[in-house]
């Protein structure tokens, strides 16, 4: 089962990422690193994949 918790989390992420409400909210800046990010399946992420979603749902707890 290695791994399998990433992938939960990441989904979750995905679906964070890809509300409109939220994705319309976040910075200029943050968009399009997310966008290309959202557009590859979630067990292909790259370990800066991963940061840029994680400073994006930061982006988003802290300020929404």
């Amino acid at each position: 089962m290695s791994g399998g918790g990433h992938i939960i989390v990441r989904n979750s992420i995905h679906s964070t990422l890809s509300d409109p409400l939220l994705h319309g909210a976040l910075p200029t800046e943050l968009v399009g690193p997310v966008d290309a990010i959202l557009a590859k399946d979630v067990s292909d992420w790259t370990h800066v994949d991963c940061i840029v979603a994680g400073a994006a749902v930061t982006w988003a707890l802290c300020n929404l």
